[in-house]
């Protein structure tokens, strides 16, 4: 951390630790838990723990890569002997197979396999690092001589810590607020981030923080920064001790499987014994964040999404926390980020997929994640401890979570409630409880129903049903659960205006006496869980290539700890055995070489894992899922072998062959037999698989084949051009045991594929490729064709030189129906792509960077909900009398709060379930002309008067529209559409042309702004527009004097759908002169001028608004500002209405004033005081004042 002082040039940077978002778990109980947790976890380590897998003190490393391409390994130096590739089965991957040089992994012969393990050991440096004592870009001249690094003045010299080896940054600070029109508001905060030594050869990490900020990173990134983490982190050797906020990950094992964000303890230590020997321990005593989830997503032809999230138990709106989620699409693993495959929003538990990946009707897209549930309070415990010597591996596990008895967060359950739970076991799904509740008293921001009875002929007969009714006017609330289409009796009602989402009662059919909602005034009651399970197992290497694996799990878990019904099926064992070997079949690596594997695993219908252990293809991989990977199965007792042989050799690529079994007990069972040749030689490869498997199901008999053949041919004489060629295809067969008819789930497709790629160049490289896809499904006793789909793909780069670079990528894709009569899928055509371009030309004197994308996806509708949190700490304030005064909120009634002492209400947006499906165009251009960077100093004329210009332009257009005719859904500058067209758009421009801007004289600048905005909430749309010219200019008079002038011709349009009364088109002029006297580095005044005009150009409005305001500012050594405003108002038209509260923002017909008072002072070395004084009267309403205190302590 670079010093203060000039003297003082200690360059140890200080790092920022990482920070995740943090649920409001923390409360006295919550540290009471911990502490007694800890005494737990000492206990723990004192007899057996376990330390995890990649442990940041521990040199070995394991990462998951794809089996083809090249991969930079790791930021360290890597020990090139310790490297070690796995598949998932277990099989060592031969040498010959990839190359390790420079940090990178190079594949000379892809496998077929997903991905593969790499297991490796770093040094605790990289070693081409280059290293100086002295960054030379820091420095400064100064009349005291040459600096290093930065100085500031102001800034205190010493920090509390030094003396010690510790890097640290952080403040604590407490504050309060008070007026005459707010309550005393108290406010504290503490944040330290330090690293460094503490003596005895102890390391320290923190980040420590009072703050409680839920706050999440954006998932557009492929790298999260975490923005709350609070955490203390030890180390010693081989030991670590954390406390706060930290990850766990599965430790070494088949069985036990997951990724846990906690909060809690965790220990780690390893220990040599006797001379190959190491022991590793570790455990952790936590509060859980979040609950694992396994969804599939059905997919949309053409729809990148979002793609909407759902807890376990049907939560329509859940918060995944960050970091967690896996997505797989097709089987393959994606990667997060703008530039790569998907984004994620965490907050609203959406994913949203990039141009490089087009979703259709036959994607199979799965999500693991894990999301924040905080009905019960759920512990968890943690050991693990492996043992390794030799050829000897031994290792066991334990993990256990448990929901507390005692219902947290928003879950509060009564004795009977409890009651209900104990007698229904584990069979809840239907233990629902009515959350028709009365109020005391009329609640402005809840809606509120009345009871109402009806009759209703429901098949002859008359029904009495009783129901809820809205009324404002009422006194019963009632919260609504979605129970499924046609399972409830009531329905959203988007006509009405409440607070929160209001619904309407149906009446049943009246011929079956069946629901015609999708809600019901219920709560499904979710009872405390126990999960556990307990795994050992061990590793024997048979000669210098082979291994058997085998391991044994325990599983228990409790679906209701409230009862001890339907105990008998709580707990179950599950066995592994692995066995691999290779032999060399010649006398060095470059022989062939034979491989042979076999593996049997047994599995109790009552065992439970933590987290799926199996693939998520696992499924559809034994015919047991739809084309889409859509499968459920029952719980039975399962049996898994498989054995296989292969020879691989480095020069001619591989063959094998691989059988495998599955049963369940009397449900299925099945056989595969499955055979890869991948042949590789000079320029060829080819790459082919097949799969056929028969399996019994029940009544059913079936046949599942997957022929895949790949031929790739790379051209030397032209520059080793690729052209590869490929057929994928499947065909799945159900038919009855005593019939021929397939059964409609039975599919079948056929896709081939051509592509022609040039090799990777420094200047350009461009790859295009055909698909067609041929669909069938089960028409009688064979296979009609239902659709057909082709795809046109082009992806590439080119750089012809530094200064220019453009690259992108884009998708067609057309779906035709062959069989109307099959299937509902409707023809559709999409377009999908993106192109990114930089230009940099005349050494910086142009400037450009272009980013246009095409896609189609879905808009959720938003619905706007405004909680109380009282004065001074909101944004939003209600004005209920200027509209209809009936005591109750309307989303329309809350407008953004001239000052913040009346701010009281904030705004939650909730997205909806429902989607509108839209047609996306995306254009991002800047441009930045400097003709200064080249022709400042030319002796040319027009070059010098010339490079007194300069120019600025941004434009950012996201534009969403209904395909609908006439719309042009790749050009983003088709604005003017209709209302049913337009669903949203943002089209921001700035361009500015300045004059003489490096003058310390005079300089003039002439911008143009446009701000149209458009939302879809379920009111209705609305649309925001802002549109502004304006023209500046600044002249230095004197030494000390500096005149700056303003004139601006400004716009301001709003258009609600439902609320008329709040539309408007005030256009009028603005003129700022400010006038600034600063003669040294003291003080500065400024006093300026603001003339404003305005007037709503709508017919029959009339509103109109002058404001004439006087500003006097002063500043005194940067502790001191003080200002005052005198502000004259004439408005012509209804102060109270809608309109008039926008012109007046805040502010009274006549004389307004307005002051304020701030000083900051440093106190000593460490302290710094803030005092600020904000005081208005505004027209006749009292004078309202507003005070402000804080002392804040820096190290």
């Amino acid at each position: 951390m670079v010093g203060n002082k000039a003297t003082n040039f200690r360059i140890t940077p200080s790092p920022t630790p990482n920070k995740f978002p943090v649920l409001p778990f923390r409360n006295r109980m919550l540290l009471r838990q911990l502490r007694s947790g800890f005494l737990l976890l000492v206990l723990l380590v004192s007899s057996s723990t376990v330390v995890a897998q990649d442990a940041p003190w521990n040199n070995q490393r394991y990462r998951w890569v794809k089996p083809h391409g090249t991969y930079a390994i790791d930021s360290l130096t890597v020990i090139p002997y310790s490297i070690r590739l796995t598949q998932a089965d277990g099989q060592l991957v031969d040498t010959a197979f990839y190359t390790f040089t420079s940090q990178q992994l190079r594949w000379r012969t892809p496998l077929t396999a997903d991905s593969v393990l790499l297991r490796f050991r770093v040094l605790p440096y990289q070693l081409t690092t280059p290293f100086a004592l002295i960054d030379t870009t820091q420095r400064q001249d100064n009349p005291t001589g040459l600096l290093i690094g930065s100085y500031n003045p102001y800034a205190p010299g010493g920090g509390l810590l030094d003396g010690q080896k510790l890097n640290y940054t952080g403040s604590f600070s407490r504050g309060l607020s008070f007026g005459n029109r707010q309550d005393l508001v108290l406010n504290s905060s503490f944040n330290l981030q330090l690293a460094g030594e503490i003596g005895d050869g102890i390391r320290v990490t923190a980040a420590i923080t009072d703050e409680n900020l839920p706050i999440q990173p954006e998932g557009n990134t492929r790298q999260l920064r975490d923005f709350d983490r609070i955490f203390i982190r030890l180390e010693k050797e081989r030991t670590q001790l954390t406390a706060g906020d930290y990850e766990l990950r599965s430790p070494e094992g088949y069985f036990l499987q997951y990724f846990k964000k906690l909060e809690g303890a965790s220990f780690q230590t390893s220990q040599r014994v006797g001379d190959a020997g190491e022991w590793q321990n570790s455990a952790s005593v936590a509060i859980a964040r979040g609950q694992f989830r396994r969804q599939l997503l059905v997919a949309i032809e053409g729809n990148q999404g979002p793609y909407k999230l759902q807890g376990g138990s049907g939560e329509r709106f859940i918060i995944v926390l960050a970091g967690t989620e896996k997505v797989l699409l097709d089987g393959q693993t994606l990667q997060r980020g703008r530039d790569a495959d998907y984004t994620i929003d965490y907050n609203q538990g959406e994913v949203t997929f990039t141009p490089r990946r087009l979703i259709t009707k036959d994607s199979r897209i799965t999500v693991e994640f894990e999301y924040a549930d905080q009905r019960y309070l759920r512990s968890l415990y943690a050991t693990s401890s492996k043992f390794e010597s030799g050829r000897w591996q031994a290792y066991a596990n334990l993990y256990s979570q448990q929901d507390s008895k005692t219902a947290t967060g928003d879950l509060q359950l009564s004795d009977a409630e409890r009651l209900l739970l104990q007698q229904a076991g584990d069979r809840f799904a239907n233990a629902a409880i009515s959350t028709v509740a009365r109020l005391d008293a009329p609640d402005s921001q809840r809606a509120t129903y009345t009871q109402q009875d009806t009759l209703v002929n429901c098949n002859g007969q008359d029904t009495r049903y009783q129901f809820l009714r809205y009324a404002p006017e009422g006194l019963l609330t009632a919260t609504f659960t979605f129970v499924g289409a046609g399972q409830g009796n009531y329905v959203f009602d988007a006509e009405q205006t409440a607070n929160e989402r209001v619904y309407r009662w149906v009446a049943p059919d009246t011929l079956t006496c069946a629901p015609r909602g999708s809600y019901e005034p219920v709560r499904q009651l979710v009872p405390p869980q126990l999960q556990r399970l307990l795994s050992t197992g061990g590793r024997y290497q048979t000669g210098k290539d082979g291994s058997l694996r085998a391991e044994i799990a325990y599983s228990q878990q409790d679906l209701n700890r409230f009862s001890r019904l339907d105990a008998n099926d709580d707990e179950g064992l599950a066995t592994r055995l692995d066995w691999e070997q290779q032999w060399q079949l010649g006398p060095d690596s470059s022989s062939w070489r034979l491989q042979s594997v076999a593996n049997y695993e047994w599995v109790q219908a009552n065992f439970r894992a933590i987290n799926p252990y199996r693939s998520p293809e696992f499924l559809r991989d034994w015919n047991l899922a739809t084309i889409n990977g859509a499968g459920n199965t029952l719980p039975a007792g399962e049996q898994l072998a498989g054995a296989g042989l292969g020879l691989a050799h480095p020069a001619w690529g591989s063959v094998q062959y691989r059988w495998s079994t599955f049963e369940r007990t009397r449900l299925y069972q099945g056989q595969r037999h499955a055979g890869t040749l991948n042949f590789s030689h000079k320029t060829w490869q080819i790459l082919a698989e097949n799969s056929w498997l028969n399996s019994t199901a029940g009544t059913q008999v079936t046949q599942f084949t997957r022929p895949t053949v790949k031929i790739e041919k790379r051209f030397a004489r032209w520059n080793d051009w690729l052209v590869s060629v490929s057929r994928q295809a499947e065909r799945s067969e159900r038919r009855p045991i005593a019939g021929a008819a397939l059964d409609p789930s039975s599919f079948a497709f056929e896709r081939y594929s051509a592509r022609l790629s040039s090799p990777e160049q420094e200047k350009w490289q461009v790859s295009t490729a055909f698909n067609r896809r041929l669909d069938y499904q089960a028409a009688g006793q064979d296979f009609r064709q239902t659709t057909q789909a082709e795809e046109g793909e082009v992806t590439g780069q080119w750089q012809p030189s530094k200064s220019f670079r453009t690259a992108g990528n884009l998708t067609y894709r057309q779906l035709k129906v062959r069989a109307a009569d099959l299937t509902t899928q409707e023809p559709a055509k999409t377009l999908l792509g993106r192109i990114d371009m930089t230009t940099n030309l005349w050494r910086g004197a142009v400037r450009s960077n272009t980013t246009y994308e095409i896609g189609s996806g879905q808009e959720p509708r938003i619905e706007f909900v405004y909680l109380f949190v009282g004065a001074g700490q909101g944004q939003y304030i209600w004005l209920d009398s200027l509209y209809n005064n009936d005591g109750k909120i309307q989303p329309n009634e809350m407008e953004i709060a001239p000052f913040p002492d009346i701010a009281d209400y904030i705004r939650v947006s909730i997205f909806t379930d429902d989607f509108i499906r839209t047609d996306n165009v995306t254009l991002n251009q800047s441009l930045q002309l400097e003709p200064a960077r080249n022709w400042q100093k030319s002796s040319q004329g027009w070059q010098k008067a010339l490079s007194r210009f300069d120019w600025q332009s941004s434009l950012s257009i996201n534009r969403k529209v209904r395909a609908l005719d006439g719309v042009q859904t790749w050009n983003p500058f088709q604005l003017s559409l209709p209302d049913s067209a337009l669903v949203a758009v943002s089209a921001n421009q700035r361009h500015a042309l300045f004059f003489n801007r490096r003058s310390t004289k005079y300089d003039l600048q002439l911008e143009y702004t446009l701000q149209p905005r458009r939302l879809v909430p379920t009111t209705g749309f609305e649309s925001r527009n802002q549109r502004a010219g304006t023209l500046r200019g600044r002249w230095n008079m004197t030494d000390a004097s500096t005149l700056r002038i303003a004139l601006a011709r400004q716009q301001r349009t709003a258009d609600s759908e439902f609320f008329n009364n709040k539309d408007y088109d005030l256009q009028g002029y603005t003129l700022e002169p400010a006038l600034s006297y600063q003669p040294g580095q003291d003080y500065r005044i400024t006093l300026s001028y603001n003339y404003l005009t305005e007037e709503n150009k709508l017919p029959e409005t009339g509103e109109g608004l002058q404001r004439s305001e006087f500003q006097l500012e002063g500043n005194y050594q940067q502790w001191l500002r003080l200002s005052a405003s005198y502000i004259k108002v004439d408005l012509a038209g209804d102060p109270r209405s809608p309109v008039g509260f926008v012109l007046l923002n805040g502010l009274q017909t006549g004389r307004n004033w307005i002051w304020n008072a701030a000083l900051t002072r440093q106190l000593g070395r460490y302290l710094q005081m803030t005092l600020t004084y904000e005081g208005r009267q505004t027209g006749e309403a009292a004078t309202v004042h507003v005070g402000r205190a804080q002392i804040t302590a820096l190290f």
